[in-house]
């Protein structure tokens, strides 16, 4: 199939032509103007042509160039009009082109690509139209028209004045017809192709419009979709990132697995190592054992004959020493009486002075106390005295009578040396300071001793202490003590050395 181009004609009505019509189309326009041509200069001779005038002559002269511009107009016009199906094919080839890319069939060029494509091609098809429409004004065929019509008119007379009757006359009257025939007929085509511009205008501008419309809504969504793609881009770089570091873990994983294997290996190979070298060892101290055993077993044997030999003589002089022990033994048995009956004199002897000094330990009894906190207790203290913390008294040969739990206050009873203690067994958060305090007649406080206990820390301080009859002994803080909380090994003790 011959190729071809859509042209639109008339009311703009699609026709398809290919090449071979638009080259007959020129073929034609050069034929025809050829033709006219040849009709101007040779004409066909007649028996009139030795009547002809000078004045005839100009006529003719006149009338030849006359239809020579004709005849170039029509050229002219025809080359006019194939351009513009030339031009029309351009606009169809554009369109097609244009649809093609919104159909997504043409994905080579871009948008921004496509758009100044159609904006370029737009501005060449109407700035080529114009340069048409103004050629067409600078030389308007209707005036030339008019004043050609009028010179014909006029020289027609003389012409048929002068040549009347003639064969030549005829046929030059048919040329003028044909010519006027021809004018109308291009005016009425210039006509057309004007409507057919306009049309033409008007179709370009509304398909610039829809274009336009078309790459604005290409535009947008153009817009989306590039944001989709670096949204789809953010999202891979994303996945990547996350994809490289699990990769990454991955690889570090590997290589610590097979260090860590590298590495079990060989130990396990030294160790089968090691393992070969202990069984040929173990191979060969069992050899030894073997041959040591046998020899121990030989040994062994000779020594179990010997022992029967000499628990046969053992058993020999046990029977000769039998009775010779017998008599032995009754001897002992007469001594073991007398030793028996002078261990219950030794008995009674001992009941005797225990009972004794029982009896003077009840007249001497010693003078002392020792209390204690007994089980873990938390108490708010004050700074004057804590002793009503110790209540628990403790199991001593004594009578503690002179130490008072509801005061925390010891009294003596007597002048002497005393031995105090005191223990602390601190569960308290901070240290505590507990002092040892007598107060004399005077009602003066004297510190006599200081116990300092770290906090999960037990401490002890024990001196001798003279004091006074009537003296009194009690305890008191460094500080105010919240919530003093003191294990159970927490005592306080005193003990009379000597009197005074």
């Amino acid at each position: 199939m011959a190729e071809g181009f859509c042209l639109t004609v008339g009311y703009m009505t699609p026709t398809f032509i290919n090449k071979e019509e638009i080259i007959r189309l020129f073929q034609h326009a050069d034929y025809k103007s050829n033709h006219y041509n040849k009709q101007t200069d040779a004409p066909a001779k007649t028996k009139t042509d030795h009547f002809f005038t000078p004045g005839s002559i100009r006529e003719r002269q006149t009338e030849i160039g006359k239809s020579g511009q004709i005849n170039q107009r029509r050229k002219e016009t025809l080359e006019d009009k194939a351009f513009i199906n030339l031009l029309c094919l351009f606009v169809c080839l554009v369109i097609e082109k244009g649809e093609k890319w919104l159909n997504e069939d043409d994905n080579v060029q871009t948008f921004v690509q496509m758009n100044q494509m159609i904006v370029d091609e737009n501005s060449r098809c109407l700035r080529t139209c114009r340069d048409i429409a103004n050629e067409k004004e600078e030389t308007d065929p209707t005036t030339k028209d008019e004043g050609l019509n009028t010179e014909i008119s006029e020289t027609k007379p003389d012409l048929t004045s002068t040549v009347k009757g003639s064969v030549e006359y005829d046929n030059r009257k048919g040329n003028v017809e044909e010519v006027s025939t021809d004018i109308s007929t291009m005016k009425d085509f210039i006509q057309t192709t004007e409507r057919n511009y306009s049309t033409l205008s008007d179709q370009l501008e509304t398909l610039t419009k829809s274009l336009t419309k078309k790459i604005k809504s290409l535009k947008k969504r153009n817009t989306e979709q590039d944001n989709k793609m670096e949204e789809m881009v953010r999202r891979q770089s994303v996945s990547e990132t996350r994809t490289d570091s699990k990769f990454d873990d991955v690889m570090s994983e590997l290589h610590t697995a097979s260090e860590f294997i590298k590495y079990q290996t060989d130990m396990l190979s030294e160790k089968v190592k090691k393992c070969e070298e202990c069984n040929e060892t173990i191979l060969k101290e069992h050899k030894i054992l073997e041959s040591n055993l046998k020899l121990n077993v030989d040994n062994l044997r000779k020594q179990i004959q010997s022992c029967q030999e000499t628990t046969t003589n053992i058993s020999t002089s046990v029977t000769q020493n039998k009775s010779s022990m017998e008599s032995t033994l009754e001897k002992l048995q007469n001594k073991c009486t007398d030793i028996d009956e002078k261990i219950i004199q030794f008995s009674n002897d001992l009941d005797e002075m225990s009972t004794e000094m029982i009896e003077q330990k009840s007249n001497n009894t010693a003078e002392c106390f020792c209390v204690g906190t007994g089980n873990i207790i938390a108490q708010d203290v004050k700074q004057d005295k804590i002793g009503t913390l110790f209540m628990v008294r403790f199991n001593l040969d004594a009578t503690q009578n002179h130490y008072d739990t509801s005061t925390g206050t010891y009294t003596t009873p007597y002048d002497g040396l005393f031995l105090v203690s005191l223990m602390i067994e601190n569960n308290f958060i901070g240290a505590v300071q507990i002092h040892v305090v007598t107060k004399d007649s005077s009602e003066e406080d004297y510190v006599r001793g200081v116990c300092k206990a770290d906090s999960g820390a037990t401490a002890c301080t024990f001196f001798p202490l003279p004091l006074k009859r009537h003296e009194k002994l009690f305890l008191k803080g460094h500080v105010n003590y919240k919530h003093l909380v003191l294990g159970p090994n927490t005592t306080f003790s005193c003990i009379l050395i000597s009197k005074m």
